[in-house]
């Protein structure tokens, strides 16, 4: 399976409050932004990160496709409940959430778990289909009929989460499965990445030829801090390949 993994602090925050997890030999891959003062937006983004890495290690090898959705669900609620008691017991009930876009991918199938605006996307013979929706107090309007896409762009309300872990009553994950086809290149992004470059931008990057995966990783990157670096960038690229290379282990890498 190849990957290649990102983050960065950006130009303008003091502190990465991002957390990116990549476990190529589980197909386990996850990226969370954190949110909170004092430095407990990376505390939220590394307890879900944890949680979920032990949930899946925990899991059978054996489940189908619904068994691996439903331990990601599972998980992410097990994440949510993990940050609240954190917040309660170590951060004297301030208010600290985390976003979570987590891909578990086996033998051309994927369990997606998603809340936030932490974004997956996916590219299939040159074009680019984002595939969760944004979990926004902007796009709950837009879905509602009650703006305009044109009117989202300028509102001062488009990065307000409408669910996060560790948001008291707002934390519901959206969980769905997929089947992939030979050669899809999965994005997930949090938004210091997808909120600067447009997703034209985006797939001439994924989508040119003859360029490793680290390299468009890289690519990525430098255009989001070129354009001001305004918020952490964190982003993994994985692409899918025939079965037999599910088997190939490769060292984990985690970072927050």
């Amino acid at each position: 399976m190849k990957f290649a993994v990102r983050t960065h602090t950006g130009l303008v925050r003091e502190r990465n409050e991002d957390a990116v997890l990549a476990l190529p030999a589980l197909g386990l891959f996850m990226v969370a932004d954190g949110m909170g003062g004092h430095d407990f937006g990376a505390e939220a983004s590394g307890i879900a990160v944890e949680r979920v890495r032990r949930e899946v290690e925990r899991a059978s090898k054996t489940l189908d496709l619904d068994g691996m959705a439903q331990v990601l669900e599972q998980a992410l609620h097990a994440s949510h409940d993990d940050i609240v008691s954190f917040s309660r017991q170590r951060a004297a009930g301030q208010t600290m959430g985390t976003t979570a876009t987590v891909v578990w991918l086996r033998y051309g199938r994927a369990a997606v778990g998603h809340v936030g605006d932490s974004r997956l996307y996916r590219l299939r013979q040159g074009s680019l289909e984002q595939l969760t929706r944004d979990h926004t107090l902007i796009q709950d309007a837009m879905d509602m009929g009650r703006i305009s896409a044109e009117q989202a762009e300028d509102s001062p309300y488009r990065n307000v989460l409408s669910r996060a872990l560790g948001s008291e009553g707002r934390s519901q994950p959206d969980i769905f499965t997929l089947d992939l086809m030979p050669d899809d290149l999965l994005l997930l992004c949090t938004d210091g990445l997808d909120k600067v470059l447009s997703d034209a931008e985006i797939t001439a990057v994924l989508a040119c030829p003859g360029t490793d995966l680290q390299n468009r990783a890289a690519m990525l990157e430098e255009m989001a801090l070129a354009r001001g670096g305004p918020d952490n960038i964190s982003l993994i690229l994985v692409e899918e390949a025939p079965e037999d290379s599910f088997h190939q282990a490769e060292a984990p890498v985690q970072a927050n």
